[in-house]
């Protein structure tokens, strides 16, 4: 085979192909649901924190609590937490 006839068969095979590129339309991603789990605090210094955890719901608040950890080896307390709530149980 020349080389123009290989070219030919080349473009001819390639246009078709890359035809539709122009016209690909707009991917639309699944609905998706997530459920959030238990939040895991944990103070990895070594003085005590005191902060507020909370949880949205797109842009609402739907679960504030504050939390206060001990330090970080301290026996007078926690140095990490699971905080667990009613999101946990619903898709959102």
């Amino acid at each position: 085979m020349n080389r123009r006839a290989f070219l030919g068969a080349a473009s001819a095979v390639g246009i078709p192909a890359l035809s539709g590129c122009g016209t690909l339309e707009k991917v639309e991603e699944p609905f998706v649901t997530y459920q959030l789990d238990g939040i895991f605090t944990d103070n990895a210094v070594d003085e005590a924190i005191e902060f507020t955890v909370e949880v949205l719901d797109g842009t609402d608040p739907i679960y504030e609590t504050q939390v206060l950890l001990s330090a970080l080896g301290a026996d007078d307390g926690d140095s990490s937490t699971v905080i667990e709530g009613p999101w946990m149980d619903e898709n959102a």
